[in-house]
């Protein structure tokens, strides 16, 4: 009886730091800070110069069928990560979003936009499928300075999520979780194809890796775009 008492104290615990964090996060909000979160976290489009950047990246050092093949195992490894989190797992779980009207907190999360997403969020899709990204290109690049960008980016995007009031603290964390083991698997499967159309004659570092600040400056670029916009784009 004691034992479930402490986990039931030890869980509950963790559930009201989960939202105070939420709650906290999404406090922090203005005018400006909401069109940019509402931009960097929904406009998906506003991503694909960085994606190209990475894709020339690859082909330059590893060719079309590393190339291809780094697509074709991402996107596979996207719609898995997608469809556990969003078929399997939040239906099962039924964690309602913290925007939701129906959440017990609704009344004081900042929403923006009138924007309330989804019915659940346990684990987050963004998370798993930006952090997945991120894993994989870590493990086929081992570029440091662009791991650091890229996880600098999926960071604020996490943050976004709170700061939207879609997702709770834990919700970001299992789909960090989720979108990893994903890539894992993905690279396991590049892994073999690079050693085979390379050998092991590019050395595995940020000075082996030709044009590795292409995407940087990138993924700089579409931040300070973001960061313009968001004068103008009011939501």
């Amino acid at each position: 009886m004691m034992t479930l008492e402490l986990i039931t104290g030890i869980w509950d615990f963790l559930s009201e730091c989960d939202t105070r964090l939420l709650l906290a996060v999404n406090g922090l909000h203005s005018d400006y800070w909401d069109s940019f979160m509402r931009l960097y976290s929904t406009q998906k489009l506003l991503w694909i110069p960085l994606y190209i950047a990475l894709c020339y990246v690859i082909y330059r050092n590893f060719g079309w069928r590393v190339l291809m093949w780094t697509i074709i195992l991402e996107c596979t490894a996207l719609l898995i990560t997608d469809g556990v989190a969003s078929q399997l797992i939040k239906p099962y779980v039924g964690r309602l979003r913290p925007a939701h009207l129906d959440s017990g907190i609704a009344s004081i999360v900042h929403v923006v936009d009138n924007h309330r997403g989804g019915p659940f969020s346990f684990p987050s899709s963004h998370s798993g499928n930006i952090w997945g990204l991120v894993f994989l290109m870590a493990l086929l690049l081992r570029h440091r300075w662009l791991t650091f960008s890229l996880s600098l980016w999926a960071l604020l995007m996490c943050y976004s999520r709170m700061y939207l009031g879609l997702h709770y603290p834990s919700d970001l964390l299992a789909g960090f979780l989720l979108g990893v083991a994903c890539a894992w698997l993905a690279w396991l499967v590049l892994r073999r194809v690079k050693e085979r159309e390379c050998g092991e004659s590019i050395a595995q570092d940020a000075k082996g890796i030709a044009g590795g600040i292409v995407p940087i400056y990138t993924l700089a670029a579409t931040l300070v775009l973001i960061l313009c916009l968001s004068f103008f784009v009011r939501v």
